[in-house]
């Protein structure tokens, strides 16, 4: 609907359904751009994807693999266990909304267990996120997110 295209469901049947997206006609061709600048040093960079949504998991695995190390929770538990394991983070990347009081649930726990990973976490959500800054807390990222984006707040986070 975004793009001004309609998706509809034409039939479902024991055989299978039938989808049928249709976007509109245009004569622009694509932007294109180059490659997204790896930022120096960045590959000695680990970072953490806090998500409850396995394909959000391995979405940002292949977004951002090729520039970072890139470590997985499933969960706000496992997320917190990860990081008391001792392994050095540059940045983690938190859901916010997810069971268990969500990615500000997970701030707080973390902080108050290592407060120095205070300015290392960013929040991701695709709903409103209150103007894009939880109040005193980390920046907010918008889903969908480019690579170009995150790599941005994650070096922003850094500096």
């Amino acid at each position: 609907r975004a793009m001004g295209g309609d998706l509809r469901v034409e039939r479902t049947s024991e055989a299978g359904t039938v989808m049928r997206l249709e976007l509109p006609a245009t004569d622009e061709r694509p932007a294109t751009r180059g490659p997204t600048p790896v930022p120096r040093g960045s590959m000695r960079r680990r970072i953490l994807v806090v998500d409850d949504d396995r394909a959000v998991r391995a979405s940002m695995r292949r977004m951002l693999g090729h520039i970072y190390h890139v470590d997985e929770a499933a969960s706000l538990g496992e997320g917190l266990k990860t990081v008391r394991e001792g392994t050095p983070f540059d940045a983690i990347l938190c859901d916010l909304m997810m069971e268990g009081g969500g990615g500000e649930a997970f701030y707080r726990a973390l902080v108050g267990e290592r407060p120095e990973l205070r300015r290392r976490v960013l929040f991701m959500t695709g709903g409103d996120a209150a103007g894009g800054r939880v109040v005193d807390g980390p920046a907010v990222l918008q889903k969908p997110l480019t690579v170009a984006g995150v790599v941005e707040a994650i070096e922003a986070s850094l500096s």
